[in-house]
């Protein structure tokens, strides 16, 4: 939405309709039928899908300003994969026929859609190499500075910031297992850098989270 003109914002904003969930609501859903798309305004969403053996996998998780449902929108096929709230959400509900007729006005919507998938793709390329390059920790402090630069939290005192999320989200995220995680976050800990307790976790200093990433 930030790369539209205001009028092409202002056009989009006319043809949907804002709507809320609470942390735990399910936006869409795998295998149903593509009716709509989101924006997203505000608010943390988990993207995943049950693999053939009946298990969940996490796909990503995507914040304010990302589009929800894009591709069944533009292939017409069913849903890919179920978004499920991981706080309190606000979007804006686009129907399928409202965006079909913004595009035919506003081709640049089109072609922003489109980018949109193709930088998903990249996107997917990228964590397969980031599994490959990069250890546990590594990687969940990269989820967490993800999660502070989207404000899922809350700021706590002069450095630190506060997330409510569990070991088993987290490892289902970084795509290891919740023992894994458990060693990282002792890792982290030990090196002054975090805080955790049961369904909570202090990010100690930001500024020093991020260092360790250079």
């Amino acid at each position: 939405m930030a790369e539209l003109e205001p009028a092409e914002r202002a056009e989009l904003r006319r043809r949907g309709t804002v709507v809320n969930f609470p942390a735990g609501g399910e936006l869409l859903r795998q295998s149903d039928a593509s009716t709509h798309v989101y924006f997203l305004l505000k608010g943390l969403v988990r993207v995943s899908m049950t693999s053939d053996d009946g298990n969940p996998v996490l796909l990503a998780v995507r914040g304010p300003g990302d589009v929800l449902g894009e591709m069944a929108l533009l292939d017409g096929q069913p849903r890919s994969a179920t978004v499920t709230a991981l706080s309190e959400v606000s979007a804006l509900l686009v129907t399928r026929e409202a965006m079909e007729d913004l595009i035919t006005q506003h081709p640049k919507v089109g072609r922003l859609l489109t980018r949109q998938v193709v930088h998903r793709l990249r996107e997917s390329g990228d964590t397969v190499s980031e599994l490959a390059s990069h250890n546990v920790s590594t990687r969940l402090a990269t989820r967490l500075m993800e999660l502070v630069k989207w404000g899922v939290g809350e700021a706590d005192g002069e450095n630190g910031f506060v997330i409510s999320i569990t070991q088993q989200e987290l490892a289902v995220w970084v795509s290891t297992t919740r023992e894994s995680v458990v060693r990282a976050l002792r890792d982290l800990r030990q090196r002054g850098l975090v805080e955790a307790t049961r369904g909570r976790l202090k990010i100690v200093d930001v500024a020093r989270l991020g260092d360790s990433l250079d």
